[in-house]
């Protein structure tokens, strides 16, 4: 792809053809020197001799890079993303649901999940997560319990995250093993393990556990563009251990549903750049992600060691680990002021940007790009953090008096994740109806007429068709007092039902 796209630029051609700037020319020359001349030049669609992504050439560069990626994987097919692992998930959920059946999906999942719920016209049936750690990271339930889900309801499909935002990776032969048994496809989420299985530190690719399909966010850890992603489905002859494969998806169906949720004018800069990331995962994984997992230990280690505020995250045993996921956890003896936000705001402050921050924990996402320096500013950064700053400490509202403000936070948290909220109606039958706004605070009792998930993770409180109860409702006034950012709410309002 990139070699193509290198080809067809060096012709210096008039481009009498979309995008506008045309290569940064004329009035676009200020953009140019924004972000590269050849970067524009590179900001292509499917034109000429470039490939058609959704009708690729027969032995064309598409074609073959795919196929390229596909054996990198151990996958019977790959199918490039040019629109993000959520148009992966949406063609995934369309292809194996049927309307009116149901999807079912472990928590934590991402909210792309329910918009393709509300495309499908299925209903979804969660199983709710199990915390871990300190703080209690939501992460998938047990395969026995996620199995004995699975006889009892006899889904369409079953959906799981894998890894997990803070790096937690389930067994899935397990699942597979009762996906087969049941003729239910298993659909993986796995935007944030596209380096999985190309470094013996790492946990293996999803796709050779027999899994139906899955999505890979290359952009996310591979070094692609954003936001690059792979669509994997079926398992190498060749790859793996054999053993049982869960149903796989019709190949037709999904290909069409990708064309659905597609866009039309996919990037070939992101297309090359996913080319290139599968080049350099094949070519040098082993070499670049043990060196990232052992810079990654020594910032976990240099941590623990220069402060007792901040603990390593422990997963439970029954899983594995990605181990340059580097997620703190706040120590329950640290004063009750300090929290994760402030950890990850007074980071900000000393030039460290960290992925993700709660009450009770940080996460920083390392790789090959970090470098022993970015890691000694890491770990300085989060020591440093954990000294109180005045308002910033905190990173929240102020707690009852009888309470610890992280502690309080943290239980409101543990107890929304776990008690959820009861589904009055499918999630596309209630995005549909008519609906006003109302303050969260009185919307106990109202039946959600949109999604509700802080960002990041992204992972949903509330459904469209759930009903709000007085738990969820109280989090997300302490989530809306706080000055956190949550998507389907605004000016401490959700939207219900008329």
């Amino acid at each position: 792809m990139f070699e193509n796209l290198v080809a067809h630029t060096g012709r210096r051609a008039v481009r009498f053809h979309v995008p506008g700037h045309k290569g940064g020319r004329g009035p676009f020359r200020e953009m140019a020197l924004a972000l590269g001349r050849r970067g524009l030049e590179f900001d292509l669609t499917e034109v000429g001799d470039l490939d058609d992504l959704h009708c690729p050439s027969p032995g064309g560069p598409l074609e073959e890079a795919q196929r390229l990626a596909a054996e990198a994987y151990g996958a019977a097919e790959a199918r490039f993303l040019a629109a993000g692992a959520t148009a992966g998930i949406l063609a995934m959920v369309l292809a194996a649901v049927p309307p009116g059946r149901t999807l079912m999906v472990t928590v934590p999942y991402h909210r792309s999940v329910v918009a393709a719920a509300v495309l499908a016209g299925c209903r979804l049936s969660l199983i709710p997560p199990r915390l871990g750690g300190l703080s209690g990271r939501p992460l998938p339930a047990s395969s026995d319990v996620v199995a004995l889900a699975l006889r009892r309801e006899r889904p369409a499909a079953l959906l799981i995250t894998c890894p997990t935002y803070e790096g937690f990776a389930v067994e899935l032969r397990p699942l597979v093993k009762a996906c087969a048994r049941e003729g239910v496809p298993l659909l993986v989420d796995a935007a944030h393990g596209a380096h999985f299985g190309f470094s013996s530190c790492l946990p293996p690719t999803p796709v050779i556990s027999g899994v139906s399909a899955c999505v890979v966010s290359l952009h996310k850890t591979a070094g692609a563009l954003t936001p690059g992603a792979i669509l994997l489905t079926g398992r190498r002859t060749t790859a793996g251990t054999g053993g049982p494969a869960a149903p796989l998806l019709e190949d037709g169906r999904l290909a069409a549903a990708v064309r659905l949720v597609h866009t039309t004018s996919p990037s070939h800069q992101v297309l090359a750049s996913l080319d290139l990331a599968r080049r350099r995962l094949v070519l040098a994984g082993e070499q670049d992600w043990s060196a990232a997992a052992e810079r990654s230990e020594e910032v976990r280690e240099c941590v623990r060691r220069e402060t007792g505020r901040l603990v390593p995250f422990i997963p439970p045993e029954d899983g594995l680990t990605d181990p340059t996921r580097i997620v703190f956890e706040v120590e329950p003896s640290a004063p009750p002021e300090l929290t994760g936000l402030g950890v990850a705001a007074a980071a900000a402050r000393r030039g460290v940007d960290l992925e993700l921050a709660g009450w009770g924990h940080v996460v920083a996402v390392a790789g090959p790009a970090d470098t022993l320096e970015d890691c000694r500013r890491l770990v300085r950064a989060l020591v440093e953090g954990t000294r109180l700053e005045g308002a910033d400490a905190g990173g929240g509202p102020t707690a009852p008096r009888a309470r610890p403000r992280r502690e309080w936070a943290l239980s409101l948290e543990k107890e929304s994740l776990l008690a959820g909220c009861e589904a009055v109606l499918p999630p596309g039958e209630a995005f549909r109806r008519p609906r006003r706004w109302v303050p969260v605070t009185r919307s106990v009792g109202r039946i959600a007429a949109d999604v509700v998930s802080p960002y990041p993770p992204g992972v949903p409180l509330v459904l469209p068709g759930q009903r709000m109860t007085e738990t969820v409702v109280r989090y997300l006034d302490l989530l809306a007092r706080s000055g956190a950012r949550v998507q389907g709410m605004s000016d401490g309002g959700v939207e219900v039902l008329a």
